[in-house]
């Protein structure tokens, strides 16, 4: 499902850090919340490192290079060095926001991210956008977005004629799992948590179907496609007059490989979110080359746990398995 279960780079804890903290030099725990969680994706660390070259096409890449070469020692390959020597590790998050913020306001400038209380989802698109090689017109060649990638094949069908009207395939690098919390089954097991990411369905109200012409509504299947190295689950925190709920996210999820193996799936990382849009506090939790756990809250790092928590707001799992060809 991956394309080619050979090509996919597992998790490797040689490849990821050791615990540190990140300073909040003023409303950026969002994004210190969101390298904390990467930092922890060892597939993230390696494609950075290697790809120097690539990455040095914009502001945003060289940053992103430098914090990861200050973060992760031992993914530099030997003789490297970084664009920007100096740069502590705990200062490379403002370091690096600043350049995704002058990539922004030159190639997206209507975009104001940055200065307010932002989310940490749309910083992981954004940051990914702006690592990408403004000379070049294909997203393929995003060396670090396409560790995220995924493709759905999106089918829509009439509820009046019973027929499939269209398909086209989506391409997207975090699930949003918004219908989550209204699904009539609820995914209670690592096998049907996968399910639910492979398989989804949206209805389409007032749909005019372009083969009966029919208004009577419809809806979109999504069938997975292509899984990535990395994949991100968001879920929807901010439900109008509900409660926050503990949402099921399992510590590993097995997928269907060819000739009935597996590929698995492990959490490396989450990031949590107290408060609400208007305003609240980010922080993380994710493995680190111990095998341990930590809780990084900016400067503050402590061990901790995966436990269930209503303020899991996105969480990764990387590859750890592919079957035997």
């Amino acid at each position: 499902m991956a394309g080619s279960s050979t090509e996919t780079e597992v998790y490797d804890p040689g490849y990821v850090p050791h615990s540190f903290g990140l300073n909040n030099t003023g409303v950026i725990c969002h994004f210190n919340a969101l390298l904390q969680a990467l930092a922890s994706c060892s597939a993230v660390s390696r494609a950075a490192l290697a790809n120097q070259d690539y990455l040095s096409k914009t502001a945003t890449g060289r940053a992103f290079y430098d914090f990861m070469f200050t973060a992760v020692p031992a993914a530099r390959l030997l003789g490297s060095k970084p664009f920007t020597p100096g740069v502590a590790t705990e200062n490379g998050s403002a370091h690096l926001l600043r350049a995704l913020i002058t990539d922004l306001r030159t190639r997206q400038p209507q975009s104001n991210y940055g200065p307010n209380q932002e989310s940490a989802s749309e910083g992981l698109v954004l940051l990914l956008n702006m690592l990408q090689d403004p000379t070049t017109g294909t997203s393929e060649e995003n060396l670090i977005a396409r560790l995220f990638y995924h493709r759905y094949q999106a089918t829509v069908y009439c509820q009046n004629c019973k027929q499939s009207v269209s398909e086209e395939l989506d391409v997207a690098v975090q699930f949003n799992l918004f219908h989550y919390d209204d699904l009539k089954i609820k995914p209670h097991t690592p096998a049907t948590f996968g399910e639910m990411l492979r398989s989804q369905v949206s209805f389409l109200e007032d749909y005019r179907c372009e083969k009966c012409g029919v208004v009577a509504g419809g809806y979109r299947h999504y069938l997975l496609r292509m899984i990535p190295e990395v994949i991100v689950a968001v879920f929807n925190l901010y439900q109008d007059n509900q409660m926050r709920v503990i949402r099921y996210a399992p510590i590993r999820i097995p997928f269907p490989g060819i000739n009935g193996s597996q590929l698995i799936y492990r959490q490396v990382a989450r990031v949590e979110q107290q408060g609400t849009t208007r305003g609240g506090h980010y922080t993380a939790r994710g493995l680190r080359a111990d095998g341990a756990v930590y809780h990084f809250d900016d400067l503050a790092v402590s061990h901790s746990s995966f436990a269930p928590s209503p303020n899991v707001y996105m969480t990764f799992y990387h590859c750890e398995r592919v079957p035997d060809v």
